[in-house]
């Protein structure tokens, strides 16, 4: 009798430690590629940021509606296809189609494939957005589908109201991404606070909540600390600071990464009080 309980205690002792390796597992996976899309979302709209800029201050804009540049690696508009589809003198509203081609390397990454990019005004504009749409674009070897909805909300930062040259975005976007065989979907309302710090320094810090399915079909939802923002800068790769609760089937975990330091380094906290180090590529 004493041996059957022993063997029957091993054996859901075994399947309990098991089941918390793969929830384990589920986390530290979702936290990579959370942070990856976080930090890739940033590239994207910088970059459409800088490039539909380029279009706009073109010669040709004001007498088209829709536009679509191809762009090589050298980081230059080098041919344009211009189609007018309405007469008119009004700059906006407008599409613009931006055309990667096979690759464009910026920031150690290749862009390829297609972005449409809707712009509704000018986003000096309070209430006014532009809208991201994929068509069979890949930053490396990451698949995205979906869009970006993007909405000025004022010019005043929230989180430094003293410095004057900021700016103040709403970010709602479903991105879709394959890695392989493998998708997430991320479902994603946030807040996006642009300071100038001072020549090129630009510091993000990003406020609100994403939820989704992962790479398994599990449920999660993962929101920002209200008090731990996420701090990121203008050309660095990587978050730098500010904390992500992410819930999985109604376990929860943290995932803190740090106090401003610079590096590619964050600690996932598990609900049963493990912890695990992540580097992020």
């Amino acid at each position: 009798m004493k041996s059957s309980l022993l063997v029957i205690f091993a054996f859901v002792f075994i399947l309990t430690s098991c089941e918390n390796d793969s929830i384990n597992s589920d986390y530290e996976e979702l936290a990579i590629q959370q942070t990856q899309v976080l930090n890739l979302s940033d590239e994207i709209i910088s970059q459409v940021d800088l490039l539909t800029s380029t279009v706009i201050n073109s010669q040709n804009f004001s007498n088209d509606t829709v536009v679509e540049y191809n762009v090589n690696s050298n980081n230059y508009i080098v041919t344009s296809r211009d189609t007018l589809l309405f007469p008119t003198s009004k700059r906006y509203p407008k599409t613009i189609v931006l055309n990667f081609s096979n690759g464009y390397q910026v920031s150690g990454r290749v862009l390829k494939g297609k972005l449409t990019v809707y712009l509704k005004d000018t986003l000096s504009q309070t209430a006014s957005n532009k809208k991201i749409i994929y068509n069979e674009f890949f930053i490396d070897n990451i698949k995205f589908a979906g869009n970006k909805l993007i909405s000025f909300k004022g010019s005043k930062s929230v989180t430094d109201p003293n410095n004057l040259d900021s700016t103040i975005f709403l970010v709602s976007s479903r991105d879709s991404i394959l890695i392989g065989s493998s998708k997430y979907v991320f479902n994603s309302y946030l807040t996006r606070d642009c300071i100038k710090l001072g020549g090129d320094t630009i510091k993000y810090i990003t406020k609100g909540y994403v939820a989704g399915t992962d790479n398994k079909s599990n449920k999660f939802n993962s929101g920002i600390l209200a008090n731990k923002p996420l701090i990121r800068y203008a050309g660095y790769p990587y978050i730098v600071e500010g904390i992500i609760n992410f819930t999985i089937n109604s376990k929860v975990a943290t995932l803190n990464y740090g106090s401003g330091i610079t590096d590619n380094q964050a600690i996932l906290n598990y609900q049963n009080g493990e912890t695990k180090s992540i580097t992020f590529k």
